[in-house]
């Protein structure tokens, strides 16, 4: 079919198109890898994009958790290259997928918090003893923890004169991070 009329020409190249752009929109919006000149990228639902570089690792303050877990990957992928596993140009790449992975799952650490596992007979009494004392368990746990934490800055001042628990740099900026979230 032919068109002679460039708005219909300019209707039918466009059509559909503009119904999947992505607004970033809190619905819409999602993790994407990307490439770019400077190579593959992870696109936060925000715009950013990261690269995998130790840099955006530690801008990206992730929880301790997340950092010993990367740290136990990055330790593998050098096992892997020492190895012959890996050559260097396939080190790197793995390398800077697990950084990038890492800071993905990590502002959803900061957002949403940990799982703890404990084990099951404790937390089986736990949950019963809750509903002695509290109407929900969430409601129990955190003044459970808060009290153990009250404990340990009481142990705190008491070996060092200060009312604070020592933290690292990365917990601090963990914390801070949850802060600003």
């Amino acid at each position: 079919m032919r068109h002679t009329n460039e708005t219909a020409r300019k209707d039918v190249r466009t059509a559909g198109k503009t119904a999947t752009k992505n607004t970033n929109t809190a619905k819409g919006a999602v993790w994407r890898t990307v490439a770019t000149k400077r190579g593959t990228a992870l696109r936060s639902p925000d715009g950013r994009l990261y690269y995998g570089t130790a840099q955006e690792v530690r801008d990206a303050a992730l929880m301790p958790w997340r950092r010993d877990a990367l740290a136990r990957t990055l330790k593998l992928h050098r096992y892997c290259r020492d190895y012959g596993t890996f050559d260097a140009a396939d080190f790197a790449e793995s390398c800077a997928a697990s950084r990038r992975e890492a800071i993905q799952y990590g502002r959803y650490d900061a957002k949403h918090g940990t799982n703890v596992t404990i084990p099951a007979a404790t937390y089986i009494k736990l949950l019963a003893g809750s509903r002695l004392v509290r109407d929900s368990f969430d409601g129990y746990a955190e003044e459970l923890f808060n009290n153990e934490i009250s404990a340990l800055l009481d142990v705190a001042e008491s070996d060092t004169g200060k009312r604070d628990i020592p933290l690292t740099r990365h917990e601090r900026a963990a914390l801070d991070a949850i802060a600003a979230a």
